[in-house]
């Protein structure tokens, strides 16, 4: 067996007899997008793995009555690690219904002596966790729709390496929130927003405006791809007050609880302008090839191999990082290839540091309104209203993780950063 991971693609313009085996599914088929594995020898789904991945993540692209789907970057994490453990099976010839704590354990012996390809060392134990704890829940379902009756003893699987578990530091977490001068570099070789392009002008401002959302509202990559143009069409922008919010709800989050999201009126302004110009010429395109319009904001560029379908996370993400090394935003690390040594440029900043740069500047803007008015906050805590605008689950653990990097931020961000703070 050759378990390779593959990703279940959408039936474009299905026939009446696949529409009929769509019908008859109804929620029980499975999400366009979903990631599953197959038996590449045998071009076979491994089936025990699809069901798994299925109850998990086959309804991803809708919201539970719990609000409890998880993402789509979940269901990538479970898909590679359930491929590990089933080739490890294939190597040891050993039948996947026939597992038990030994062979689990012998798994977790294997992955703790293993060498990370990144950093060229022992593989970290909270690593090691998330692996076997997509096996530990792979065997939980299959037990539970009686496939296997596999058992285990966590804590003895857990002592192979929480003794060398090392507590996260504040650099682990990888946040770097763009200095002042960086924004300005970032927004002149972008371009022009939507309002600012001349007459007749065809030139892209998406990602410009991908920039500008991600700066303004702090939504994650994969949130701004499922923003949907019935949200922002619907929302009458009050230009007498630009910085002014109105807030949308998404649904389509990390852990998929929704929230609301603050939207400035000249975002706002900027979105309708290119929901009206760009992304209709664009998705003219995509109909004129059969498909139907998915209604998402943000898509593919009319030149695009696919013009007018729906712009992927990993396609900003791959963009951001071409944006940074046209800047030579870039530093010099030491990776190992092959269990070589080398220095690699890799960029200073992704894509989610614009989430980063939301957090910090709206922190100071909160607390310097704060410091104005005592009472402009109805007295809460200026980290609560952080958490709650990213999402976070604890405004505990949102102050620990952005702390650090306010005083970098306080003589930089001038005494009106976010003025619309005042105007909420």
């Amino acid at each position: 067996m050759r378990p390779i991971v593959v990703k279940l693609a959408p039936i474009e313009n299905p026939n009446k007899e696949q529409s009929a085996i769509l019908e008859e599914l109804g929620e029980d088929k499975a999400e366009p997008g979903m990631l599953y594995i197959i038996d590449e020898a045998k071009q076979a789904i491994i089936w025990p793995a699809f069901l798994f991945l299925r109850a998990n993540y086959g309804a991803t692209g809708r919201v539970t009555e719990h609000n409890a789907v998880p993402s789509f970057a979940t269901n990538r994490k479970d898909a590679y690690n359930l491929r590990e453990w089933l080739g490890f099976l294939a190597a040891l010839k050993r039948d996947w219904q026939k597992a038990d704590h030994d062979l689990l354990l012998a798994y977790t012996n294997y992955q703790v002596g293993r060498i990370s390809q990144h950093s060229g060392k022992a593989r970290d134990p909270n690593t090691v966790s998330i692996k076997l704890g997509t096996v530990k829940a792979f065997y939980s379902y299959t037990n539970a729709v009686r496939l296997t009756a596999v058992t285990w003893d966590a804590k003895s699987l857990a002592a192979r390496y929480s003794n060398n578990r090392r507590r996260r530091t504040a650099e682990d977490e990888k946040i770097r929130p763009f200095g002042t001068d960086e924004v300005p570099k970032m927004r002149a070789a972008l371009g022009p927003l939507p309002t600012e392009l001349a007459p007749e002008s065809l030139r892209s401002t998406r990602d410009r405006l991908l920039l500008e959302v991600g700066l303004l509202t702090g939504m994650r990559g994969e949130e701004i791809c499922y923003l949907r143009t019935s949200a922002i069409s619907k929302l009458v922008p009050d230009m007498t007050r630009p910085n002014a919010t109105q807030p949308v709800r998404i649904q389509i989050t990390k852990g998929r609880i929704h929230r609301p999201v603050g939207f400035p009126n000249r975002l706002i302004v900027e979105l309708k302008n290119y929901i009206d110009g760009e992304r209709t010429r664009s998705v003219k395109k995509l109909k004129a090839g059969g498909s139907k319009d998915h209604g998402y904001v943000f898509v593919n560029f009319d030149n695009a191999s696919r013009p007018g379908s729906q712009l992927k996370t990993n396609t900003i993400h791959r963009d951001f990082a071409c944006l940074m090394r046209r800047l030579n935003m870039t530093e010099s690390v030491q990776r190992m290839k092959k269990g070589v040594p080398v220095i690699v440029q890799q960029t200073t900043h992704s894509f989610h540091d614009t989430r980063h740069t939301f957090a910090v500047r709206y922190y100071v803007g909160l607390r310097k309104q704060l410091d104005r008015n005592p009472a402009s906050l109805n007295y809460a805590e200026p980290w609560e209203l952080v958490q709650i605008a990213l999402g976070h689950a604890d405004w505990e653990t949102t102050r620990k993780h952005y702390l650090r990097h306010v005083g970098e931020y306080e003589a930089e961000i001038a005494e009106r950063v976010h003025e619309y703070l005042g105007e909420l």
